[in-house]
């Protein structure tokens, strides 16, 4: 889920116990600077591709004591944090999906919207990052709007 109030995302999923976030962190430690909308949803869709590549979920259950009359949500976490083989292909269908329309509007320098739209369903592009492995600053950079 993504939630944007302002100027601040909050960007979660809900039925992993953090395991996305884990899987997520090596690109996350990589970000040097405040998100565009285009790259919180990026960090969007990167959650929910961890989150389906998870190789062991967590078990969630609920403890009942009649007793005490009290409920208790607990979690069973897999022993090691694992990743199962991971589809990037499925991840380019999630970025598609988040960008939905707006994937028209999208140009890059140097790439054609025929290229951009075969790498982003191969799951390799990204907004985050440039070709060197750089956090982009600036990945959106408005149009010089026409005079009437």
């Amino acid at each position: 889920m993504l939630l944007r109030l302002g100027d601040v995302v909050l960007i979660t999923t809900f039925d992993d116990a953090g395991r996305a976030l884990q899987g997520a962190m090596p690109r996350l430690e990589r970000i040097e600077g405040a998100l565009s909308e285009v790259q919180a949803r990026e960090v969007m869709v990167d959650y929910a591709f961890m989150n389906l590549s998870l190789e062991e979920r967590p078990r969630f259950y609920t403890e009942c004591d009649i007793k005490n009359e009290t409920l208790t949500e607990k979690v069973k976490m897999p022993p090691h944090f694992e990743l199962g083989e991971l589809d990037y292909k499925l991840r380019g269908r999630l970025l598609r999906r988040s960008l939905g329309d707006g994937l028209k509007q999208i140009r890059c320098a140097g790439k054609t919207q025929q290229e951009i739209e075969h790498a982003i369903d191969d799951g390799l592009f990204t907004f985050l990052f440039d070709d060197t492995g750089k956090f982009i600053k600036q990945s959106f950079t408005a149009l010089p709007t026409r005079p009437q």
